[in-house]
């Protein structure tokens, strides 16, 4: 646990889990150790089964031990990005709660204005802004940008990645923390949370960098494709709370996605069907210039990052 802290200050939970990056791990952990908010317990969820990465990560972490006092989970378990946050949960001592990816680092304050941003407001959950990072070169993309003002609207065109949050930790075990799927564990949290009607706030204020290696969009692989259906499953559950506009503003936007995905299953008469159905379906300009810049995708870029 973090020292020097004043005695009021709440115990804020910094969960950190780790998989095949050792090697930029350090710089995440600098990261939460320079924050000025002094009251944090760190968890590092080694998520590797592999031995040698396992005694990497143990390297890395007993580098600080004259620094600080870092909590180490490793098992030998590979669990997932959700179960690894969600086993660093279930010790979590902290009244709040935040998340960092292993090669993410947030900004020297930004514990400090979530907290703030909290119990100024009497918020459940803090969400912010961010950084984004490519190749060594920052991008002001829409990705950097939070989007939590409600549910309906989050169903629609919500953007919440999970070092973004920093909650009461009593909300996150309510719902049951993050569910297990290789992708959009975040926005499934996230969705869960505004399901509950929890008062969620944003902070206008990019405090983390986010670092990204896959390139603007994802490729769709089997995990991907996984993680799409149950995002829409959950989804799915709360449709009745959009009108015709906005159901059919969904309903375009996730056939974009079973088009790519579709593509990269080679399912290639489902395909025709689905882009035949989508051209069909277009009521404006914005949705005719995403259904043509997905069919050239999928023509000729059918393996390029999306």
């Amino acid at each position: 646990m973090l020292t020097s802290m004043k005695p009021d200050k709440k115990l804020v939970t910094v969960i950190v889990p780790t998989y095949g990056r050792s090697n930029e791990l350090s710089n995440a952990i600098q990261s939460v150790l320079k924050q000025t908010y002094r009251n944090i317990e760190l968890i590092i969820v080694d998520d590797n089964s592999c031995i040698k990465n396992r005694n990497a990560v143990k390297s890395v972490v007993s580098s600080f031990a004259n620094d600080r006092d870092i909590i180490y989970l490793g098992d030998g378990i590979n669990r997932g990005g959700a179960g690894a946050r969600n086993l660093g949960l279930d010790i979590a001592k902290g009244e709040y709660v935040t998340f960092l990816d292993d090669d993410d680092f947030f900004s020297e304050n930004k514990i400090e204005k979530q907290v703030q941003h909290i119990e100024k407001n009497n918020l459940d959950v803090s969400v912010c802004d961010m950084n984004f990072s490519q190749n060594g070169k920052f991008l002001d993309v829409s990705n950097c940008y939070a989007r939590v003002n409600s549910l309906k609207d989050f169903i629609i065109n919500g953007n919440c990645y999970t070092p973004m949050i920093l909650a009461r930790k009593d909300v996150l075990k309510t719902v049951n923390g993050f569910t297990k799927t290789p992708r959009f564990q975040d926005h499934l949290l996230m969705l869960k949370i505004l399901a509950k009607e929890y008062k969620v706030g944003h902070i206008k204020e990019k405090l983390f960098t986010h670092s990204n290696h896959n390139g603007m969009r994802i490729t769709y692989s089997s995990g991907s494709a996984i993680g799409f259906k149950k995002k829409f499953d959950e989804e799915s559950k709360y449709l009745k709370l959009l009108n015709s506009g906005e159901l059919q503003q969904y309903q375009f936007s996730k056939n974009l996605v079973e088009m790519k995905i579709l593509r990269s299953t080679r399912s290639f008469l489902d395909l025709a069907k689905l882009t035949s159905k989508s051209f069909c379906n277009i009521r404006s300009f914005n949705q005719f210039y995403a259904y043509v810049k997905c069919l050239i995708r999928n023509v000729f870029f059918p393996n390029r990052h999306f």
